[in-house]
């Protein structure tokens, strides 16, 4: 396999939990308005620039922490994810979940 059939891989499968994320938003938090429009695609090229900056430090630090690294940038991907995901018209879906796990 050639070097950038690799690394597209890797950026599909290192994109692929922020994406089933983002579906998963949808379901739950669907009132958005038309801010989805935008932050679906700016919340993708954010997760790619985050993915880019993994490649940039496995580069850097080596394959002995690409385990540890390729973690950090998959959790930062996820908390983009939810931080940028727009809700319309009642509080921030972080604060919703957040009442929703203390049972209010």
């Amino acid at each position: 396999m050639s070097a950038n059939l690799r690394t597209l891989t890797a950026i599909i499968v290192a994109l692929i939990p922020s994406i089933v994320l983002t579906f998963v938003l949808i379901e739950i938090f669907p009132y958005t308005g038309l801010g989805r429009i935008v932050t679906i695609p700016f919340t993708i090229c954010v997760n790619i620039g985050i993915i880019g900056l993994g490649f940039l430090a496995v580069r850097r630090w080596g394959k002995k922490r690409s385990v540890w690294i390729w973690t950090a940038v998959v959790l930062i991907t996820l908390v983009m994810t939810v931080w940028i995901y727009p809700q319309e018209g009642s509080p921030h879906i972080v604060y919703q979940t957040w009442d929703w796990i203390k049972g209010r």
